[in-house]
């Protein structure tokens, strides 16, 4: 008899997100830039090991090694070594560290791949955002990392937790699921608290922030710049204990107006699956563990296999729950901004739409976004701003282990009854069939 299952019902959350900020601003932000279109590749990976040193043969700790295109990347040791793991031969380590030349190397077939890093003297004469303002990186002496627009673009990204992603030293992003529109954890220099909050406190344009970082469309986001110590964030007091993460986000400027579009569409596919056993192997491997119990133990017993299962074993059938689960999933993002003004105002608005769905049916994470701003200068010292972010986001998630069901599951038990009815607990006890968290109203 099938029943309903109210437990295993996917949980659909909604939610309204604004931000509206009023501020005096003291320049121009940097103009609207459009992004380019990104594609996916599969490849055999490999692990590749080196070391990072400066001109002189020293090792340099704290370097970032990213793979080019991805997510993935790591920052060397105290002894200037690292370890990545590279999808394919055609990958490149994009390797770069404040205060040096960032390189580009091509990974091939090699295995091993060491590289000494060559001083940038003009970036100490780069503008650095700081806490109460901006300053020369030559005359900022507290710890801050930066992530550039370029950065961003590198990789589509759902939030800006998976943009620092092996961006910065110092800074650790870990995923809380995977389940997509997953807010990871973000903590700068480990945790400063057993109980209390550890997370780091967002600035969006000058502004505390208390909201998700879903609810900030990344394409609205012109730089990061994470402070981390005492001396960075001491102007913001107690909540910037954990650090804080200043964003800084597009804004119109003077000119003809200019409209803008970039999105990009890609797949998403199950990178591997579990070699689990068959019918004939599942049978085999629990008479076994029957037997060394029970020597004499006789198969035929009805406490050994249900109806079902001796009916499919003695048929040859094999049900594979990953083949009736597993699918193709997709992200994709859109985003159209509209910018201009004169040397007095200055406007921008954007729209943007981001979708993922992940490789199990039902999981799926929605994005929308409008934003608008505008700068009126008075005088030649006042500058007014106006800064609205209105997000609506809609996920859907099943909140279940799904791959504990699959893994779980006997292969001989079948996963739909002869009417064509989702078979509700097809082991014979409580363990459901998994294809019920996602069929409707089962």
């Amino acid at each position: 008899m099938n029943t309903s299952l109210p437990s295993s019902r996917p949980q659909r959350v909604r939610k309204w997100s604004r931000l509206v900020t009023l501020l005096l601003l003291s320049g121009s932000l940097a103009p609207l830039a459009p992004r380019a279109a990104y594609a996916q590749v599969a490849g055999a990976p490999h692990t590749v090991t080196g070391k990072i040193t400066s001109d002189n043969g020293e090792a340099l700790p704290g370097v970032t090694v990213v793979v080019k295109g991805t997510t993935n990347g790591v920052t060397t040791g105290a002894d200037g070594t690292y370890s990545v793991t590279v999808p394919d031969d055609n990958s490149v380590l994009v390797i770069s560290s404040i205060g040096f030349v960032k390189q580009e190397i091509a990974v091939g077939k090699r295995t091993s791949l060491s590289q000494s890093l060559v001083p940038e003297t003009q970036a100490l004469n780069e503008i650095q955002v700081v806490g109460y303002g901006t300053q020369k990186k030559s005359q900022v002496t507290g710890a801050i990392s930066s992530v550039s627009d370029e950065q961003l673009r590198d990789v589509p990204v759902a939030n800006i937790g998976q943009a620092l992603q092996g961006r910065a030293a110092g800074i650790t992003v870990s995923s809380n699921g995977t389940a997509p529109g997953q807010s990871p954890t973000i903590r700068i220099r480990g945790n400063r608290s057993l109980s209390g909050d550890n997370s780091p406190l967002l600035v969006v344009d000058g502004v505390p922030y208390d909201g998700s970082l879903n609810d900030l469309n990344p394409d609205d986001i012109t730089s990061l710049e994470v402070l981390k110590d005492a001396s960075s964030t001491a102007i913001y007091g107690a909540r910037g204990a954990n650090g804080v993460i200043l964003i800084t986000t597009r804004r119109g400027k003077s000119g003809a107006p200019r409209a803008t579009y970039s999105g990009y569409y890609g797949q998403k596919r199950a990178y591997g699956r579990f070699d689990l056993m068959d019918g004939k192997q599942y049978y085999d491997y629990k008479l076994e563990a029957y037997k060394a119990q029970n020597p004499n133990f006789n198969p035929t017993a009805p406490t050994f296999l249900t109806t079902d299962e001796r009916a499919n074993y003695a048929a040859g059938r094999t049900t594979d729950y990953q083949s009736l689960l597993f699918q193709n999933g997709h992200i994709q993002n859109h985003s159209l901004g509209l910018s201009g003004g004169t040397d007095q105002t200055q406007y921008s608005a954007s729209l943007g739409y981001y979708d993922e769905t992940g490789i199990v049916p039902v999981q799926r994470f929605q994005r929308y976004s409008l934003r608008g701003t505008l700068d009126q200068q008075i005088g030649k010292r006042i500058k007014v701003g106006l800064n609205t972010l209105n997000t609506f986001t809609n996920a859907n998630d099943p909140n279940v282990n799904v791959l504990y069901q699959i893994l779980t599951t006997s292969p001989l038990a079948s996963p739909y009854d002869a009417n064509g009815q989702l078979v509700l607990y097809p082991n014979g006890d409580q363990l459901s069939n998994p294809l019920t968290l996602f069929a409707p109203n089962a």
